[in-house]
């Protein structure tokens, strides 16, 4: 077993904590799904080989601090956890190219997220997340950003440059101002804004050519669509 390279198991009342794959050196994807194991991810420490985490729908809690070891990392699926504290455990691992953090309490600074530049998929919904969307500026190549259902506030300017975004899903925070910035974000196609505090014209994205679904129930726009 000390040789496995790939571990998947979904669904199956595994139990208990992460010590059972610490001996498990050369593992590349460990996906254990919805298996009823807890505890913290300090057992993860050895697992130098991973590519590819997916540990969603456990019991797992605790700080993420152990991930900053995982220099290989291009996958991290950590959905439906009770993990907290702060995500810079996560600023260093350049080859990050999904991140799925939903429904955990995290909190903290998020500016550090700038350094994943590779990224394409970033989820943080439903988080406890508090800030403005400034550390997000130079994630150019992001096509689906999730961040609904967080306490996230100012503009949505620092958005302005993800050019390559096609889903945007801001439901459901405290942000403000106009929607303006996004006028040149020419690949969306999906835009959730509903449950904002955004004011000002929707016709300014009149200019983005992919719309194709657009939400926005429960702000404060002003004109017609």
């Amino acid at each position: 077993m000390k040789g496995l390279k790939i571990l998947q198991a979904t669904g199956s009342r595994i139990g208990g904590d992460l010590r059972t794959f610490s001996t498990l050196t050369k593992l590349e994807h460990l996906q254990v799904f919805g298996c009823g194991i807890m505890g913290t991810l300090g057992p993860l420490h050895p697992l130098t080989a991973l590519t590819l985490l997916s540990l969603g729908a456990n019991y797992f809690h605790g700080p993420i601090t152990t991930l900053r070891h995982l220099t290989n990392l291009k996958i991290i699926r950590l959905v439906k956890n009770k993990l907290n504290g702060s995500l810079e455990a996560i600023q260093g691992l350049n080859n990050l190219m999904d991140v799925a953090l939903t429904e955990n309490k995290f909190s903290g600074k998020i500016d550090f997220l700038n350094n994943l530049t590779r990224l394409h998929y970033l989820s943080m919904a439903n988080d406890c997340l508090t800030r403005t969307l400034q550390g997000l500026t130079r994630m150019e190549r992001l096509v689906e950003l999730i961040l609904n259902d967080n306490m996230f506030y100012g503009s949505v300017g620092y958005l302005g440059t993800l050019s390559q975004l096609v889903f945007l899903n801001l439901r459901n925070n405290v942000m403000n101002g106009s929607l303006g910035a996004l006028q040149n974000l020419s690949n969306l196609e999906t835009l959730d804004v509903r449950s904002n505090r955004f004011t000002g014209s929707i016709q300014n994205l009149s200019k983005l050519p992919k719309l194709k679904n657009l939400l926005s129930s429960g702000n404060q726009f002003s004109g017609g669509v």
